[in-house]
């Protein structure tokens, strides 16, 4: 489920008032993906049908069978059917949520429920440029820090969707952090 923390005025606990910000926060679970639920369903009509064939009927105008193609067939369609389930299952999470306490970007990848597996967090003034480069085949997303190296642990795979808009709302958010596209 996608969510965006900070939406609108609020007030801490101190009473300070905080303005309008765009909202950073960002998060997906295999769950909330359709695709993952389209290719379950396939997989397992596959291996219905591989099902419902006798392995001694699948013989052609000549005669010839071929039971191997249907052991194959359910063999393939269990295989990724048992794949996706485990997958939506498990649930898997990844996101970006902005801390007001600490003032940092937290990262996350989950396997499953709480069992973080990659995690990481820098506060936005470390933060020097986003890069977003539009080389190769796939779009990457680098934060860069002060001493213009990369920021370790953080990928553009915790965005569940196009890094640009992302990158768009944090430099809007903090505007000493230079947004720049490699083309």
């Amino acid at each position: 489920m996608r969510s965006g923390l900070i939406a609108g005025p609020r007030s801490t606990s101190e009473g300070i008032e905080i303005p309008d910000q765009p909202a950073i926060d960002t998060s997906i679970h295999a769950r909330a993906e359709w695709h993952n639920w389209v290719l379950l369903c396939i997989c397992l009509t596959f291996f219905g049908v591989a099902l419902a064939i006798a392995p001694g009927d699948n013989c052609d105008s000549r005669g010839n069978c071929y039971p191997i193609f249907v052991w194959l067939a359910r063999l393939v369609g269990g295989t990724f059917s048992y794949g996706f389930a485990m997958l939506l299952f498990v649930n898997p999470s990844y996101g970006v949520r902005y801390e007001p306490q600490s003032g940092d970007l937290f990262w996350w990848t989950s396997s499953r429920g709480d069992a973080l597996l990659g995690t990481g967090r820098v506060h936005p003034s470390q933060i020097s440029r986003i890069e977003i480069d539009n080389t190769g085949e796939d779009t990457d997303l680098r934060l860069i820090g002060r001493d213009n190296r990369p920021i370790h642990g953080f990928s553009d795979k915790n965005l569940p969707g196009p890094c640009k808009p992302w990158a768009e709302k944090l430099t809007r958010r903090w505007p000493a952090i230079e947004l720049r596209e490699l083309k």
